[in-house]
């Protein structure tokens, strides 16, 4: 007799989190105090934003995860005497609010440059705009 669904799936969602890089980082030499400061520096920023598209706020928390959770632990190994929860609180909100800085920056100002070179570009080439504009 073949198992029933809903066992097999609970069994492999069990798997799953047997084999996933949460538990994976429980087990190990991980400091606790700093992921839960890059967990709560990530939740602050994440109830803080205004940003309106919930996609854009998954991505920028995700980020603000992964990223505070590698930069906290790079700093506490080089500056072992800061505490661990500071730096991870401190990380996970200041690396996702320079990346909306710079990426808003990036939207403004890149595209601008962009369409400019494009036009300067299409202008010398034989049979561009100023070629036209000239017969």
């Amino acid at each position: 007799m073949a198992e029933p669904v809903s066992t097999t799936t609970v069994t492999r969602l069990a798997e799953l989190v047997a084999q996933s890089p949460v538990t994976s980082a429980v087990h190990s030499q991980v400091d606790p105090a700093m992921v839960t400061g890059v967990v709560c520096g990530a939740f602050v920023w994440l109830i803080r934003t205004r940003e309106s598209s919930r996609w854009h706020k998954a991505v920028y928390f995700a980020v603000s995860l992964g990223g505070g959770f590698y930069l906290s632990a790079w700093i506490v190994t080089r500056y072992d005497w800061l505490p661990p929860f500071v730096v991870g609180l401190g990380t996970a909100g200041s690396l996702v609010t320079i990346a909306v800085l710079v990426l808003d920056w990036v939207e403004v100002n890149v595209q601008p440059a962009l369409d400019k070179l494009f036009s300067r570009l299409m202008a010398m080439l034989p049979g561009g705009k100023s070629n036209d504009d000239a017969s």
